[in-house]
């Protein structure tokens, strides 16, 4: 509103300065007249109050066209502008001169300081289009990426279920005994666990990069919360043949979106289950000092090779954009680190090939 009464006065005064202007050009032909009048044979021809009235006249309609041409150059040049930011082109037309030469630079000059406020809320508008466009670009790239790297994913885990099932089908043919059958059972359940994980992950990170809303934080007992997390991963067949342990420095409360911690220790713990062989021992454990409360996850698997590893640990907060950059090698990872920041905390990876992995979480008190 102060914008506008700021184009209002500054019009208000440029229409008096023009009026002032007039009159002063009208006095100085006035004058010329008298002078010029003994010296000039035709100009005898024109009385005083002719010349006077005639002139004035003339002054006046010079002065108004003058000012209707500095309101409508800027006016035209704003409509322009507008028409171009709806048929997308976020950029700011050239400015011309009263000649018509285009002007150089950013700094605006008659009669465009006229509106001097309403081209630079325009300057703002265009370049926050300008953004926003770019981010758009960006995020229809990662999200192609990340729709490559999930259709890789969901690739093989169908392409066993398809393998074992027409197998199963051609029993006749083969001769298949019950503890094969039971075999490819067991296979075609993990597999379909897998594609079942994958697709939560899917729809747990499309919540997650286009949720900026509050958390839905409580108070929340940490190792109980967390010990009931290990022992739901523990308990499912397919974790039967691993080992599991957790450990505690005692009862430490955090305020924390239960659902989305919980998802990215499940992750974090599933990934532990499913990427290493029999016999593995997974653990967890969590302690506290004065600055916050640690979270670990420790393995004595396969471990995660230093490409993986580095790409993990480098990966930005923007889920679709670390899906992008893994390519295929572990958006439950990536969903963890998100929830994790998302409640200002940390996740570090660290692993060795064939020599197991740990997994740091920090969330400050």
């Amino acid at each position: 509103m102060k914008g506008v009464l700021r184009v209002g006065l500054r019009l208000l005064l440029f229409l008096l300065a023009l009026f002032v202007g007039a009159v002063a050009v009208w006095l100085v032909l006035f004058i010329l007249f008298l002078f010029m009048r003994d010296l000039v044979p035709w100009l005898k021809g024109f009385r005083y109050m002719q010349f006077q009235i005639w002139s004035f006249l003339a002054v006046c309609l010079a002065a108004l066209a003058f000012y209707l041409w500095s309101l409508m150059k800027p006016v035209f040049y704003m409509l322009t502008w507008l028409k171009r930011l709806a048929q997308g082109h976020y950029d700011e037309p050239s400015r011309s001169n009263w000649r018509g030469r285009p002007l150089s630079g950013n700094q605006l000059k008659l009669p465009y300081t006229l509106f001097r406020e309403i081209i630079g809320q325009m300057s703002m508008l265009t370049l926050a289009l300008q953004r926003a466009e770019k981010e758009r670009r960006e995020l229809d790239e990662k999200r192609k990426s990340w729709i490559a790297g999930v259709r890789h994913d969901l690739k093989t885990p169908l392409a066993y279920i398809r393998g074992y099932s027409s197998m199963i089908a051609a029993a006749d043919q083969y001769q298949w005994s019950t503890a094969e059958i039971i075999q490819f059972g067991s296979l075609m359940e993990q597999k379909t666990i897998q594609v079942e994980q994958l697709i939560e992950d899917m729809n747990a990170s499309y919540q997650l990069d286009g949720s900026e809303g509050p958390l839905s934080r409580e108070s929340t007992e940490m190792a109980g919360f967390i010990r009931q997390i290990v022992t739901d991963v523990a308990d499912h067949p397919l974790a039967a043949q691993h080992t599991f342990a957790f450990n505690t420095a005692g009862e430490k409360c955090l305020d924390i979106d239960q659902r989305m911690i919980r998802r990215a220790l499940h992750n974090l713990l599933w990934n532990a289950v499913v990427h290493n062989p029999a016999g593995c021992h997974i653990e967890a454990e969590v302690y506290w000092d004065q600055h916050g409360l640690t979270v670990e996850i420790r393995d004595n698997g396969t471990g995660i090779d230093a490409e993986t590893l580095e790409r993990l640990n480098t990966a930005e907060d923007n889920v679709l954009s670390a899906r992008a950059r893994l390519a295929g090698s572990g958006l439950g990872m990536a969903l963890a680190k998100g929830f994790v920041t998302r409640h200002d905390g940390t996740m570090t990876v660290h692993s060795k090939p064939q020599q197991g992995t740990r997994i740091t979480l920090f969330f400050l008190f």
